[in-house]
Parts: structure tokens; C-alpha cells; sequence
């Protein structure tokens, strides 16, 4: 049926209502349950295991309820491990990103080819740490319902 992993889906102690709604709707209730903080923010922490290839089909429900979440995914079969991540920005904009563990890193011969010209070297290091950047928890439950009230408006 697929190459099935373990996944960690971490979201808002504030949204934790909200989620549970969702993900009984859906079939998806977590095998256990945890708490966690970052970024100073309280957060659930929901575990699964067996997953279809890392991916929770409560992902997009959340975002579109303006629920920032991570999805952490273990190595399967045929991919490694990696992360979904949803935030939202004070616009009402949302962003959704998938990083692959293994685009975190930068193998030594991109940068040993770069080591004679520093500017472009700082330029290319820069540039990969705004591309697995992602935005911070802060302020995630203010700018979910912006984003939400944007998507009704453009309609």
C-alpha cells in the first residue's frame, strides 16, 4: 500500500480544539500525544506511525482553517526524512514549504568552487538559508484568522 513512516505533527496549544475536530473528521487521530514549547509558544505535539509516505491528509484542512503546523516525517523506503511547514504572515498570506533533510545541507564542492570569490559565496550561503528558512511560531494565532478572512474576501 505504500512506504509508510512515523510522522510528528506539531501545531498550537490554542488550535488544539480545532485540530481534533478536524483530524476526528478525518479519520486521523494521533497515537499519542505530547506538549512542547518554541519560539516561547506552547504546542501539541501529536505522533503517528504508519504513515503513507510521511504525508497527513489533515495538512491541507489545517492550512486552509489558518492552522500553522509542522510535519516532521521519518526516513521511509525510497525518500529520507523531512518537514512540512505552514505559516501565515500579518498580510493574510500564507506559506507552505516542504524541506527535505537532505537540501540542508551543502556539499563541500558548491562551496570549494565559491572559495575564491567570497561575495558569491555569501550571496549562495544567504540565498539557501532564506530557501529552509521558515517563518517563526510568534504570532501564528493572530495572523492564522488574517488569512483565513483573506481567502473568504478574494472568493
Amino acid at each position: 500500500m505504500g512506504d509508510r513512516t512515523s510522522v510528528t505533527l506539531y501545531f498550537l496549544a490554542c488550535h488544539k480544539e480545532k485540530v481534533d475536530e478536524i483530524l476526528k473528521r478525518l479519520d486521523e487521530e494521533p497515537e499519542s500525544e505530547d506538549v512542547g514549547a518554541c519560539d516561547g509558544e506552547p504546542l501539541c505535539v501529536y505522533q503517528y506511525s504508519e504513515i503513507n509516505y510521511g504525508t497527513l491528509d489533515c495538512l491541507k484542512p489545517l492550512a486552509a482553517a489558518g492552522i500553522a503546523y509542522d510535519s516532521c516525517w521519518e526516513a521511509g523506503g525510497n525518500y529520507g526524512p523531512g518537514s512540512d511547514y505552514c505559516r501565515f504572515n500579518k498580510e493574510g498570506e500564507g506559506f507552505i514549504k516542504s524541506i527535505d533533510e537532505d537540501e540542508l545541507s551543502i556539499p563541500v564542492q558548491i562551496l570549494l568552487a565559491m572559495v575564491d570569490r567570497p561575495s558569491a559565496l555569501i550571496q549562495y550561503i544567504k540565498a539557501r538559508h532564506e530557501q529552509n528558512s521558515v517563518l517563526p511560531w510568534t504570532n501564528q494565532a493572530e495572523y492564522g484568522p488574517t488569512y483565513v478572512a483573506m481567502q473568504l474576501i478574494s472568493r
